[in-house]
């Protein structure tokens, strides 16, 4: 082999041996690219959970369903957007009707428009303490109806039936979330 064909040789093992670098930096960079706003996303995510911890409270039930609303609309966003799974379709019209009841349970104004006929029927409820009629100093607390002057105790008895029609319907609210959380959680993942 002449020194020509050797030195042909050579640019030609050279140059290959650069295209392999500059392929392996672009993959590696894409790679690092990737990585960088795989990581980036996770960040933003830590600090939304971060901010929404950060107001949320460790004493009352709304706040644990406040935790499960978040997490199961991220979880529900992301089978929208990125589902692979054979039926994630569906899997997210089970996840929208799971939040539907978990909204109502959150929301917490459940029977909003009844409470609103029965204050445009009997007005406001408004309460004082009205002094005993013994001659002690002592009071009592009495609720009164702008309109209901009257029919103060068929007032009482109808609010009191929208409270008894909306713990029935809050019970089954969380009945349905609850049931559909246990029959189907297994199967939201992507």
């Amino acid at each position: 082999m002449n020194k020509i064909e050797r030195a042909i040789q050579r640019m030609k093992k050279e140059s290959s041996e650069i295209q392999m670098f500059f392929e392996n930096l672009i993959d590696n960079t894409q790679s690092n690219i990737n990585v960088f706003l795989y990581q980036f996303k996770r960040l933003k995510r830590a600090f939304s959970w971060f901010k929404f911890m950060y107001t949320n409270e460790p004493w009352d039930h709304y706040y644990l369903y406040t935790v499960m609303q978040k997490k199961i609309t991220e979880m529900r966003n992301c089978m929208r957007d990125y589902g692979h799974h054979r039926g994630s379709n569906h899997t997210v019209k089970i996840m929208n009707i799971a939040l539907w009841y978990l909204e109502r349970l959150v929301e917490d104004d459940i029977c909003k428009s009844l409470y609103e006929k029965h204050e445009r029927k009997f007005g406001k409820k408004t309460f004082a303490f009205v002094p005993c009629n013994d001659g002690s100093k002592c009071s009592y607390l009495e609720s009164f109806y702008v309109r209901a002057s009257t029919d103060k105790e068929y007032a009482d008895k109808v609010m009191g039936r929208i409270f008894n029609y909306e713990c029935f319907l809050r019970e089954k609210y969380k009945e349905r979330f609850f049931y559909i959380l246990n029959k189907h959680i297994n199967r939201w993942w992507d």
